[in-house]
Order: C-alpha cells, then sequence, then structure tokens
C-alpha cells in the first residue's frame, strides 16, 4: 500500500508521500515538504523531516583505504560484499579481488548487495560461529534476545538478571554492559534516536542504548488497560516515525505508542473471525516497504499463521499458515521473528521444535504471499539448541541467533 501525503488527502488527492516528519506525525509530498519547510510555525522540523525512500548507502572498503592513502580521489559504492574478507567492493575491486593470488579462492564467497546498499542472508544456515561474553564478565546467565546496529557498529545481547551486553560488530569483540531496568526478552532498536525498546513481560521501557537511562516506561502489574500488558509482549519499531508496536499476546492485540510512549491506538483485527482477528499475537514485524504488519497468531493448533495488517490495524490478507499442511502449519509457537528489509523475508524461531524457517515472501496486488519456505534444525555440534532471538547484520547478511546455551550463534 502507498503512503499519501496527508495534506493531498484533505482535498481528496493521493500523491505518493516522500517525507514524513515526526514533529508534525505527518507525510509530505515534495510540494507540500516545500511549503511545511518554510513555513514560520514548522520550519524549525526541517532537519528532523526523514526521506522515508532514502537507503544506507555502502562504500568500497578498498577505495576507502586508497584514499586515505592519498592513492585515489573518489571512492566508489560497493556493489559486492566477500564473507571471507568481510570487504564491501566496487566493481572495479571485486574483479582485482578474483583475479589476485591471495583472495581468487573467495569467489564463492562473493555476493550482490542487496536494496539500499545491504547484504542479503544467504538462507543457507551456514555456521561460522559464536558469540558470547566471558562468565567471569557476567557469571552463568540465560541470554535471551541479539539486536545488531549497523549505524553504531555495534551488537546488543540481552541476557537476564537486567543485563545487555554489547560487542563491536566488525570484531566480535566485548565492548560494555548496559544495566537495564529489567530483563530484556525481546529487544527493538530505535536507530533515530539512539534509544532501544525492551519488553521484558508486562514491562515495558525505552532506554538509551550508551547509558541505559529511561526515556519512558510502563511497569506496572498485569492489566488490561491501555498502559498494562499480558506477561508475554513482544515490539517492533516504525523507522519512519519511530512509533512502537506492541504485541500484548494474551490481551490479543496490538498496542501502539508514539516515539516519545503515548497511547494512540489498539489494534484488534476483526473480532470472531478465524483468520482476520489479533488473537494470542506472539511476534509482529514491519515489511520491508515499513507500511504494513506481519503478525503471527496463535487462534487454536489447526489455526495458526501469519497475517497482513495496516498500521491502522485494517486486515489485508492471510500470508500462511491456518492449514494443517507440512509446510506451513506450525508445530509450535515461533517466538522471534525477523524481517530481511533489503528482501522482505520473513525468519521465524520455534525454540520448542528447536528450528529456523526462513519464509520467502511475494508482493502482489497488495497482498503478501509466501513463494517458499526453507527451514534449518539448529545445533552446535552434536547438541541440538533452542533458538530465540535473531538479527541480521546488513552489512555483511550474517544472522546472529541467541540460543539456549546463553551464547549467539552465527550462520551465513
Amino acid at each position: 500500500m502507498v503512503q499519501c501525503c496527508d495534506k493531498c488527502k484533505q482535498v481528496e488527492e493521493t500523491t505518493p508521500a516522500s517525507h514524513h516528519c515526526p514533529q508534525c506525525a505527518l507525510y509530505f509530498c515534495e510540494s507540500h515538504l516545500e511549503l511545511h519547510n518554510a513555513a514560520k510555525k514548522t520550519s524549525g522540523h526541517a532537519d528532523q523531516v526523514i526521506d522515508i525512500n532514502s537507503k544506507p548507502v555502502y562504500m568500497c572498503d578498498e577505495c576507502l583505504e586508497m584514499k586515505e592513502k592519498k592513492l585515489l580521489d573518489t571512492c566508489l559504492k560497493a556493489s559486492h560484499h566477500c564473507h571471507e574478507c568481510k570487504l564491501n567492493l566496487c566493481k572495479n575491486h571485486v574483479e582485482l579481488h578474483k583475479i589476485s593470488t591471495l583472495s581468487k579462492s573467495h569467489t564463492p564467497e562473493i555476493r550482490v548487495i542487496g536494496k539500499g546498499g545491504d547484504v542479503p542472508f544467504s538462507g543457507n544456515f551456514t555456521l561460522v560461529g559464536t558469540l558470547e561474553i566471558e562468565k567471569q564478565t557476567l557469571g552463568t546467565r540465560k541470554s535471551f534476545d541479539v539486536k545488531v546496529s549497523a549505524k553504531n557498529q555495534e551488537i546488543y545481547m540481552s541476557y537476564e538478571y537486567s543485563m545487555i551486553a554489547v560487542f563491536d560488530s566488525k570484531t566480535r569483540e566485548p565492548k560494555r554492559t548496559i544495566k537495564a531496568p529489567s530483563t530484556a526478552r525481546w529487544m527493538c532498536l530505535c536507530d533515530n534516536d539512539e534509544a532501544m525498546i525492551l519488553c521484558c513481560g508486562c514491562n515495558i521501557y525505552k532506554i538509551k542504548v550508551e547509558s541505559g537511562e529511561v526515556v519512558w516506561k510502563f511497569d506496572q502489574s498485569r492489566g488490561e488497560s491501555n498502559d498494562r500488558f499480558s506477561d508475554h509482549t513482544t515490539c517492533v519499531v516504525d523507522p519512519l516515525d519511530g512509533s512502537v508496536f506492541v504485541a500484548d499476546c494474551f490481551n490479543s492485540r496490538i498496542q501502539v505508542f508514539s516515539s516519545a510512549g503515548q497511547y494512540l491506538r489498539t489494534m484488534k483485527g476483526e473480532i470472531g473471525s478465524d483468520i482476520a482477528e489479533i488473537y494470542d499475537p506472539y511476534c509482529i514485524g514491519l515489511t520491508a516497504d515499513n507500511k504494513n504488519l506481519l503478525v503471527y497468531c496463535n487462534k487454536t493448533y489447526h489455526k495458526r499463521g501469519v497475517q497482513l495488517f495496516t498500521k491502522d490495524g485494517v486486515f489485508v490478507n492471510k500470508v500462511f499458515g491456518y492449514e494443517n499442511s507440512t509446510l506451513n502449519a506450525f508445530c509450535n509457537p515461533p517466538i522471534y521473528c525477523i524481517v530481511e528489509k533489503c528482501t522482505g523475508n520473513l525468519i521465524m524461531s520455534e525454540p520448542s521444535s528447536k528450528k529456523l524457517t526462513l519464509y520467502e515472501l511475494t508482493e502482489k496486488d497488495g497482498k503478501v504471499l509466501m513463494a517458499t519456505a526453507t527451514g534449518c534444525s539448529t545445533q552446535l555440534g552434536e547438541r541440538p539448541f533452542r533458538p530465540y532471538g535473531m538479527d541480521i547484520d546488513p552489512t555483511n547478511g550474517y544472522l546472529y541467533v541467541n540460543c539456549d546455551e546463553d551464547k549467539v550463534v552465527i550462520y551465513k
């Protein structure tokens, strides 16, 4: 669904929006953005306006090194990524990489960088390593979720007893720890304001990633009012305006809050419908274009699956599931899911089944449907493990999966 300019909609026009102002909470086309930025009342918002079509651009690492040595004047954009060297390469350097004596054996590990400059996950689930913090630093603590910030070049790993370990995403070395207000079973990054959302059972917090300072919180006991939640909550943050969608599982609803923590609305779908009702939403994710929500609901054993809703809570279509088939019915409710932004693929973890599944999704006539599904049983050596939180590093396409061995498993 195309996001239209809010000002144009006031005169019943449907001009596609190009920018969003978080201060006004409005979408603008190019013409109305110019008026917005020039108006005395809103000109101060101009530096906060977000280009909703902008994507990160990665430069060639070899060009950057040559420029630093003053051997090159201009750096080229990267078009490929070498998994072996962990380097982004332009079209010129990728050809040199393929014929160099030192790197020609890396050719099978070179992949084209996807939409927005991101390197896509291969879908092969090839184990390449683990990430863990020394026991003497944190002691024996169970870990739950992991998130990667390409902007900060950091990896965040949540542990029980209110601790978050921070790693350097380039070296994978520990950097520091954050003392969280509670144990985060689910995390979501807010890169626009250097913060993260923590889902800690029935408590929700927004904290600063550098200091752990609490920005806002909902820390009351379980309940059904707009500021209370059930024991199982997950969330996703809209990068366009910073709004937070909290899947309140056992209250069968999605609560929506502004970036500042103000209640906006409740989503329940079509109550009583087999497939259009939001019932026990275990996990949620935003589609690659950030325009719709993918929601996994667990209504009954034979009625489980992923639905597509607009961000206003309007049901669009069933994506997959809800039938007792071997391909798209679930043995156990998945607990975590992520959507890869450069491909739109959905990855889900099923701790009880010790399984990860990648679902390739396609869009047709405004609907999102499943094309293929690729599964992976999770194990380290001889021992199967339960997969929990996940994230993908868009700079190299690595999939980080938290497991029940107090560590993160890395796939390529």
